[in-house]
């Protein structure tokens, strides 16, 4: 998590939009956002953070500071901060903010039935974790 930290803001000084971000949806700060990525209505993603190629952030997504998702991920409903989603994630309508997480490549983490104050996880590659 340090490492993340320590890449964003010594990397990325400027924002840096070349995906599309919809009307509704608001990129703040320092944020790096790939091509092909999309920021969608009901969004807000605060840098520094950083946006891989072809990754979907919404609707309605909190994407805070010092978080890097990888490229292909999807994230829908949910809040996220000081984290690294890895490439092929997808993290969808938890209605609680992860914070201080790894999630690792192709893993998927969903609702369930039980419904946690807040969530910080270490999860491998190829995971499904329905919460």
């Amino acid at each position: 998590m340090e490492a993340n930290r320590l890449l964003l803001d010594h990397k990325y000084g400027e924002a840096v939009v070349k995906g599309e971000v919809e009307e509704g949806a608001r990129v703040e700060g320092r944020v790096y956002v790939e091509e092909g990525a999309l920021i969608k209505g009901g969004s807000v993603v605060r840098g520094p953070a950083y946006i891989g190629r072809e990754t979907v952030i919404g609707p309605n997504t909190y994407v805070g500071p010092y978080t890097s998702v990888g490229e292909g991920c999807r994230l829908t409903n949910v809040e996220v901060e000081n984290s690294v989603i890895m490439d092929n994630v997808t993290v969808e309508d938890l209605g609680e903010r992860i914070v201080d997480s790894l999630i690792g490549a192709n893993a998927k983490v969903t609702r369930g039935d039980r419904r946690p104050k807040g969530i910080r996880l270490i999860v491998g590659e190829h995971a499904t974790i329905k919460w």
